[in-house]
């Protein structure tokens, strides 16, 4: 019935139109189907009860699956995922796949959880991948970028102090970047593993590098080797051997850390591990500074117990010379 208000003539007019006699219709976002489906995560099964269209609905995997024909139209109550005693039995971590569902909410997403531990975050990044639940593989991706990505401070921090839980989380990383098909963490963490000062043995459970692992890291660590010389024997304030052979006085550590949290430095090093090339598609070869005008052609460095030393070679018949900089 419309609401009606008197006018000063005395009539009575509809303060509003009434609307036509109709059905009561859905929203198209908040009126949720009541189907529900019971899932059995985990060895020791966990029972989860949820609304089946959050699953279709964001998962490109059960879409598919619950879109198979069942043979009637009519709801079997005894089917697989209707009753407790007859779930629908998936291998995952039930504590991982909450985390991932609780992104969602019916057919909206809800607000995002508080911020995730670092396994937290690989973990729903594999599990949204196997089921392609493509926005919780995006959070899981956003949150893993604020720690391992080359503009993270955190990260920079990380190449500076590399730890030996660090190197479990990065061996981490690099198996689940590859098994998601997420690249771009592939780079940061072969850097950050160019850091380390023995990867003889280095694994981590499934993780073990391979031969071509082990080759990206020996060409990055040469050319971390070369750039820490040049900027040593470039720095004004460097230490003065009293003659070549003689060991120099111990460069500041922040002095490395400087040259590892460089931009340039960074990029440089992606190249020489082969992840990124010139625009040329040419390696970059580097200068030689300070040895340009005493004659030499060629350099080396190599890694001698607590010193890293550098190796000039000399052109023609002019002896070689050692010079070791202590970097301890």
């Amino acid at each position: 019935m419309a609401l009606r208000v008197a006018s000063r003539s005395g009539r009575s007019v509809p303060l509003t139109e009434a609307p036509a006699v109709m059905g009561p219709i859905h929203d198209q976002e908040l009126y949720f189907e009541g189907d529900l489906v019971i899932l059995a995560l985990g060895p020791q099964p966990t029972l989860f009860r949820v609304l089946r269209t959050t699953l279709t609905t964001y998962s490109t995997v059960f879409s598919d699956m619950f879109s198979l024909p069942s043979g009637s139209d009519e709801i079997d109550s005894t089917a697989e995922g209707r009753t407790d005693e007859n779930p629908i039995y998936l291998p995952d971590d039930p504590k991982t796949f909450r985390t991932m569902l609780g992104l969602y909410h019916g057919g909206i997403a809800k607000r995002e959880p508080p911020t995730p531990d670092f396994n937290t975050a690989v973990e729903v990044l594999r599990l949204s991948t196997k089921y392609e639940f493509q926005h919780a593989r995006e959070w899981a991706l956003k949150h893993l970028r604020t720690t391992w990505s080359r503009t993270s401070s955190t990260w920079l921090d990380y190449l500076c102090n590399p730890t030996a839980e660090l190197t479990r989380d990065a061996l981490t990383l690099l198996d689940a970047a590859r098994s998601t098909n997420a690249p771009e963490f592939i780079p940061v963490v072969f850097c950050f593993l160019c850091m380390l000062d023995d990867l003889r043995g280095i694994s981590s459970g499934n993780t073990t590098l391979s031969r071509d692992d082990l080759l990206k890291l020996w060409l990055g660590s040469q050319y971390l080797l070369e750039a820490w010389g040049v900027r040593c024997y470039r720095s004004v304030d460097r230490p003065v051997a009293s003659g070549w052979g003689n060991h120099l006085g111990t460069v500041p550590s922040h002095k490395w850390n400087e040259l590892v949290r460089s931009t340039e430095t960074i990029g440089s090093l992606c190249s020489a591990m082969g992840f990124f090339t010139s625009s040329e598609g040419e390696e970059r070869e580097m200068t030689l500074g300070p040895f340009s005008n005493r004659g030499f052609s060629r350099f080396k460095f190599y890694l001698a117990q607590d010193c890293i030393s550098l190796k000039i070679e000399a052109p023609r018949s002019e002896i070689d010379r050692e010079v070791e900089v202590k970097y301890q």
